[in-house]
């Protein structure tokens, strides 16, 4: 197993200023500031779960105006992560994304000290990369205090490969907050980013489970959803860190391959993995035939349907990219079999690749466990349960 031991910090809270202006202009390029004081956003997220009275127009323009403020700050880290990212893997996957409507009215609701002017992860940027032995690598880079970084301040750690979640899930989590390096950009200084440092394998393992999550209308991330469901995907994890990743053990899972196999071979089973996991990937995909220039993306997933739909935005047109993003999470806010995504990344393909939950892709999940299900069936004499 790979050692290394990171502290979790403490997370100070949001202290920027407010702006007053339209935009800001930035190498060319116009930026949405922050136009609301903090005490109007927290407002904005208790009417967002009904514990205010605001008209819903004036509350969506206010959490709409605080996503997509990030947008600067998060630019600059996808850049950061970019050329650190590539200097220990040239292959490595970075793409970001402003939170999702759902996922803050979700994560308000089961923390109900936070407020909405203090959340963090509004904007999120993603590393993937080939190996655990890369991600050492990258995260050293990250935690090392002789790799201070310029504009940027951390504030906070959550080292989930040292010390997994009892669910599974394995990532580092990193919050930088914004700190200006040129007066045009002062509109934007304490504003905050999280960046999220992962290995292919561990992408995989979470794409699994967002996919089961969102067909079989679950939560289980959040540890919401079918025990049988929540103890295959620990069980799962505990498999991929010993087999590939060799980090540290899923808390309460077995260490030896033997005694983990028999408990996951009963639910593979018992839930039919292979069944039901294929059936989730027969999506259709309907997008334009191509993105010439496009650089961010609205995708909108209809689970019901089985169909995903992407339109493409150069950078030029991301105002009208974020509009859409806005407009479709209004229509469809009560529609649980509807999910919609802002992100940006290099090309429709390196979307697939960050996000393959949004195309039910788990084929890789479901081939690398199987193999090892096939095998120790046999090995142990586990006869399968039809």
């Amino acid at each position: 197993m790979l050692g290394y031991n990171f502290r979790t910090e403490a997370i100070p809270v949001f202290t920027g200023n407010l702006y007053n202006g339209e935009s800001v202009i930035i190498d060319g390029v116009a930026y949405t500031p922050v136009k609301y004081s903090k005490n109007q956003i927290r407002n904005a997220g208790k009417a967002l779960l009904g514990k205010r009275e605001m008209p819903s127009d004036e509350m969506f323009a206010i959490v709409n105006n605080w996503r997509f403020a990030h947008r600067y700050p998060l630019m600059r880290a996808k850049r950061l992560l970019e050329r650190r990212a590539h200097l220990v893997d040239p292959q490595a996957l970075v793409v970001d994304r402003l939170k999702r409507l759902p996922s803050i009215e979700t994560k308000l609701k089961l923390q109900p000290t936070m407020q909405l002017s203090n959340m963090q992860d509004i904007a999120g940027c993603r590393v993937i990369v080939a190996s655990s032995m890369q991600l050492i690598r990258l995260m050293g880079v990250f935690i090392s205090h002789k790799n201070r970084l310029k504009a940027w301040e951390r504030l906070g750690i959550d080292d989930y490969i040292g010390s997994p979640k009892p669910d599974g899930y394995r990532s580092l989590h990193l919050i930088y907050q914004y700190k200006s390096d040129s007066g045009q950009s002062s509109a934007f200084d304490g504003l905050t980013v999280e960046f999220q440092l992962r290995t292919h394998i561990q992408h995989v393992w979470a794409t699994a489970v967002e996919v089961v999550s969102t067909f079989t209308q679950q939560d289980l991330k959040r540890g919401i959803g079918d025990p049988s469901w929540k103890r295959f995907f620990a069980l799962a994890s505990q498999f991929f860190s010993g087999t590939e990743d060799k980090t540290a053990a899923v808390p309460n899972t077995p260490v030896e391959m033997e005694d983990l196999m028999k408990e996951i071979i009963p639910l593979w089973d018992q839930l039919e993995i292979v069944r039901v996991l294929q059936g989730f990937t027969e999506i259709t995909i309907a997008h334009d035939k191509a993105f010439p220039g496009a650089s961010h993306f609205v995708t909108m997933l209809n689970s019901r349907e089985k169909k995903v739909s992407i339109k493409g935005f150069t950078a030029e047109n991301v105002d009208e990219a974020w509009k859409l993003q806005t407009e479709l999470e209004a229509k469809y806010r009560e529609d649980l079999k509807i999910d919609v995504v802002f992100a940006s990344a290099d090309s429709l393909r390196e979307l697939r690749d960050a996000f393959p939950n949004y195309y039910g892709d788990t084929k890789e999940f479901v081939t690398k466990i199987w193999a090892a299900v096939n095998y120790w069936r046999e090995k142990l004499g586990m006869k399968e349960v039809a």
